[in-house]
């Protein structure tokens, strides 16, 4: 009786075939690799685009004065003045810092922070080339600002700018007086003098104290009551000093002297 024996020719194309299904296998498990990969990098992609979705949910506004793109938070904004764009002054003031609850254009240098006895605090904003940064020289020197900001009222705007309270080309200083602080103010040459200019915690003037070390020599101090902050300008502090040169020409005059102009 003989023994049975496949044929080599089937055994061949088992052999083959069982190569040929493992081949078609493992492309198979390729191309499904590849869109496993391709998911995963839109899953990936719709990760990263949530948070702009939501942050785009939140008002912004657009530096219109830098038209650079700057993309601003809704918070209050002290932008840096359009006519400095005119200029090539070396310096980025594209950027802002989160200060006060205002975002402050880099244009201003904040000086140091004085902290009254309330717990209220204040600091000066100074154009950048006056503290001689950058290679700027605009034609016009632009503003001071003397940023406050309140920390004990309720219902009210916390943080306010005053624009025309510090002159602009003038050295300043502020320091603390009593509640309040006090505006001092120092200019040297033949119209030289200094002025002291005192506020109180209900942001009043108390009196302003001036004297003169130019041609004109004198020294006075003006008393108020209630009289705001927010109504005072520097211009105050020039047209006290008109007045007081006026009356000391008025002096020399009687003494037999020529008056100085």
């Amino acid at each position: 009786m003989g023994v049975l024996q496949t044929p080599p020719l089937k055994t061949s194309l088992f052999i083959r075939n069982l190569f040929l299904f493992n081949y078609k296998s493992r492309s198979i498990t390729l191309k499904n690799l590849v869109k496993m990969i391709k998911l995963l990098i839109k899953i990936g992609c719709i990760f990263f685009m949530i948070p702009t979705f939501f942050k785009g949910g939140y008002s912004i506004k657009f530096d219109r004065e830098l038209n650079k793109r700057t993309k601003i938070e809704n918070i209050d904004t002290i932008f840096a003045p359009k006519d400095i764009f005119k200029y090539n002054c070396n310096y980025d003031v594209k950027q802002y810092e989160k200060r006060y609850n205002y975002h402050i254009s880099k244009f201003y240098i904040i000086g140091d922070e004085n902290v009254l006895f309330n717990n209220d605090s204040l600091a000066t904003l100074t154009p950048f080339y006056i503290e001689g940064w950058g290679d700027c020289y605009p034609e016009k020197i632009d503003k001071k600002l003397l940023i406050i900001q309140r920390k004990n009222i309720k219902n009210q705007n916390k943080t306010k700018i005053y624009n025309d309270v510090l002159y602009p080309d003038i050295h300043q200083e502020i320091s603390k007086y009593k509640e309040g602080f006090v505006i001092e103010v120092y200019m040297s040459g033949v119209s030289g003098f200094r002025s002291d200019t005192y506020v109180n915690s209900q942001y009043c003037i108390d009196s302003i104290h001036v004297e003169s070390w130019g041609h004109h020599q004198y020294e006075k101090t003006y008393k108020y009551k209630n009289f705001s902050l927010d109504k005072f300008t520097y211009h105050h502090i020039d047209n006290l000093r008109e007045e007081s040169d006026k009356m000391d020409n008025k002096k020399r005059k009687k003494e037999g002297l020529p008056p100085i102009l």
